[in-house]
């Protein structure tokens, strides 16, 4: 894959293929902390075709257990999910080709110790199940939306000046990863820019009009989180 290729919006799943394969190598960022954001981002898009509290829930429990690594929560997360699922067996007899469904099986990458590649994969096999209903690429364009949005340009490795972690920027990178709410990213771009910040990337990102989550690349080198 290309530095050209991955800015394109061509061929989605193809994208997220080379990008876990990109970053196995060691001098690139693929902790399973990074995915399992990855995988609650995209989740927290679908929350909607759920419908349901618990899924958030576990959702919220999937970005703590990215952070924590404490398989008591993994477990607790995971049991949300499974309690849904059952249900929705109940209601429907077409259940792989529901996006309720989909966006289960994709909750359950924030939960496992399975990797990237299972991510991959099931973000693959979702969007098989699910093209006769909803059309092509719309999971896989998703999922690379808010890749992005986790690994900024991969080919272009960014590290954060101390001059501009002021407390302004701390402070605002920190209410915003945990309140999950995103809205201030313009806000953090004129508080880096005035703490002589003057990275385009970063402040593109920061303005651009793209989803945020937790795992967002600016915010983690903000507050030191790999």
């Amino acid at each position: 894959m290309t530095e050209a290729e991955w800015l394109a919006d061509s061929d989605p799943y193809s994208r997220l293929f080379d990008l876990e394969w990109l970053l196995r190598s060691p001098q690139r960022n693929s902790s399973p902390r990074k995915w399992r954001l990855l995988a609650c981002g995209v989740c927290r898009h679908l929350a909607g075709f759920v419908g349901r509290a618990e899924y958030v829930n576990a959702l919220e429990i999937g970005e703590e257990y990215a952070d924590s690594g404490n398989p008591k929560d993994m477990k607790r997360g995971f049991g949300y999910l499974e309690a849904i699922r059952y249900e929705l067996e109940e209601l429907t007899l077409d259940y792989a080709e529901t996006k309720a469904t989909i966006a289960i099986r994709l909750g359950k990458c924030a939960l496992t110790g399975n990797g990237p590649q299972y991510f991959v994969m099931t973000v693959g096999e979702m969007e098989r199940y699910s093209t006769r209903e909803y059309g092509t690429d719309w999971i896989e364009s998703l999922a690379l939306t808010v890749a992005r949005c986790v690994w900024g340009n991969p080919f272009r490795p960014m590290t954060v000046d101390p001059g501009w972690v002021t407390s302004d920027v701390t402070s605002l990178s920190r209410q915003m990863y945990e309140s999950r709410d995103f809205s201030a990213m313009p806000i953090l771009a004129d508080a880096l820019q005035d703490a002589g910040c003057d990275s385009a990337d970063v402040l593109d990102h920061c303005r651009g009009p793209r989803p945020h989550v937790r795992g967002c690349w600016v915010v983690d080198l903000v507050l030191g989180k790999e």
